[in-house]
């Protein structure tokens, strides 16, 4: 964990100790937002979907009148509020595009940063953890804690990642290339393939060359990583397709069928 994910961590904890939230439906964002002194708008963005703009000790936050996802806009509230409790000393404001809430992984990256506190603050990981659903698949758990706590598919499956019940890898692909990834700690896979094209033989690849994957999640060999790993050893794929960024998420966990 980078010296920036722990001052998101810390920065995020402290203001649910401060606003006192144990629950889910605790996390009333947009009154946290107002308490706080910022003012939210919702109205068109060229080229962005999310900004926040400072004054002094208080600050506008803008949201993209063209986010209709409850979840999706959750999050960018959040972000834009991590900037606000993180950066306002850094510049005088900070314009936030849609690959910006993809980007989990810039080591130093102040939008890094920032999802890592929105993450943090609609999910705390003591309220997380006991959520989980139990008898479901990686993405199921994925799509009813994203529902549960009302926030982006991505950042819930980040969430899922570090504090889930099975153990699971995230690969995120971008024009045919696999860009970052996030793997729990106890995944079969210890390498997975980063700066490559994507495996021919995943459902990632069919989505790049096709548009949509015939299967859904999909039964795949071992081709998203580089470990010496056995030809009969099988994984499931869930893939997420994002069109806007000619890109997609890929979930990925050990299949126990064969």
């Amino acid at each position: 964990m980078t010296m920036g994910d722990w001052k998101a961590k810390i920065a995020a904890d402290t203001l649910l100790k401060e606003y006192a939230i144990t629950e889910p439906n605790e996390v009333e964002l947009e009154t946290v937002v107002k308490t706080e002194g910022v003012l939210l708008e919702t109205k068109p963005i060229k080229g962005a979907d999310g900004r926040i703009v400072f004054h002094g000790k208080r600050a506008v936050i803008v949201v993209s009148s063209q986010i209709t996802h409850p979840g999706r806009r959750r999050f960018v509230i959040a972000h834009e509020l991590g900037h606000f409790k993180m950066h306002k000393e850094l510049k005088t404001n900070f314009q936030c595009t849609e690959a910006d809430f993809l980007d989990f992984h810039t080591s130093g990256s102040h939008e890094t940063e920032a999802n890592v506190f929105a993450a943090e603050f609609l999910m705390p990981k003591f309220i997380f953890k006991n959520e989980i659903p139990k008898g479901k698949a990686p993405h199921e758990c994925v799509f009813s804690l994203s529902d549960k706590f009302q926030t982006s598919w991505t950042a819930t499956a980040m969430r899922f990642i570090e504090h889930g019940n099975f153990p699971s890898c995230l690969l995120f692909s971008k024009a045919g290339f696999v860009k970052w990834y996030k793997r729990s700690d106890d995944f079969i896979g210890k390498y997975p393939r980063q700066g490559e094209p994507v495996p021919a033989n995943s459902i990632a690849a069919e989505y790049f060359k096709k548009g949509a994957p015939k299967d859904n999640p999909g039964i795949i060999q071992p081709v998203w990583f580089k470990d010496d790993l056995p030809r009969d050893c099988y994984f499931y794929e869930y893939c997420l397709p994002i069109p806007t960024q000619n890109a997609a998420l890929s979930l990925v966990w050990r299949c126990e069928k064969f």
